[in-house]
């Protein structure tokens, strides 16, 4: 059996492609920077204790 798993992880690693591969993102380019403070309307009155102290409140329900 840890010859099968040594061969299947070795062809999973061969089938990713090497970071070297990959194409450097230029410099103003959309990237995940792009995203920074998408929603953020979404969470301007939001208290971030209150939330997250309602999240373990339901935490200890379930």
């Amino acid at each position: 059996m840890g010859q099968r798993v040594v061969g299947w992880v070795a062809s999973l690693l061969a089938a990713v492609p090497s970071h070297e591969a990959q194409p450097a993102v230029a410099q103003g380019s959309s990237g995940i920077l792009a995203l920074r403070g998408l929603g953020r309307e979404i969470w301007r009155d939001v208290d971030a204790q209150d939330y997250v102290g309602r999240i373990r409140d339901e935490w200890d329900d379930r």
